[in-house]
């Protein structure tokens, strides 16, 4: 039992008790060389994943299946107000506070609803996120389960994005359209006069 317990705490690929025999060391040796080139590949996947999911534009948070916190990339953690390792193991709720920006109310727990019906689930209209300092930020976007092999939900990953300039965007399109319609009408009413008299 020491022995084991000494061996644990190298995290060794194996090990072998003495005596033993040629063709037994061997099948260790061989195991072990498998073991740590597997584990290797896994350290490769894992570093390619961060770094894709590091580089995207738009903001991803990901949770466990109790919609804990597991993962923020530089936008997420920009707009949230949060870093990664303050949000880890949090309640999405904390970190991804929402609310409808018309009514006040926070928003529909979309985690939750993934979680629980295990299907795609966009935000709703006007939702607005509360950063940790109490910014208000327009967001748009989608909630979508993280799945197994055997369809096994194991967590959400949240993909939002800041849409303030978007919406500036309609709002002056919007004034432009009415400023138009407006002179439209004017125009409009002088030629009718101008044709009456």
């Amino acid at each position: 039992a020491a022995t084991l317990a000494r061996a644990k705490l190298t995290e060794p690929f194996g090990y072998i008790l003495k005596p033993f025999e040629e063709r037994e060391l061997a099948t260790h040796i061989e195991m072990a060389l498998y073991k740590h080139q597997a584990e290797q590949e896994l350290r490769r996947q894992r570093e390619w994943l961060r770094v894709t999911l590091t580089s995207i534009g738009d903001a991803v948070l990901a949770t466990d299946d109790a919609g804990r916190v597991t993962f923020l990339n530089p936008v997420a953690m920009e707009l949230t107000g949060w870093t990664d390792t303050e949000a880890a193991g949090q309640p999405v709720e904390r970190v991804f506070r929402i609310i409808n920006e018309k009514t006040r109310l926070p928003a529909e727990d979309i985690v939750a609803k993934v979680l629980r019906d295990g299907v795609i689930v966009s935000l709703a209209n006007h939702t607005a996120l509360i950063s940790r300092d109490g910014r208000e930020i327009p967001i748009e976007d989608s909630a979508a389960p993280i799945q197994d092999d055997a369809g096994r939900v194991l967590g959400v990953v949240l993909v939002f994005h800041d849409v303030t300039e978007k919406r500036r965007a309609q709002e002056a399109l919007r004034k432009a359209n009415d400023e138009l319609e407006r002179q439209v009408q004017r125009r409009t009413a002088a030629l009718g006069n101008t044709m009456e008299s």
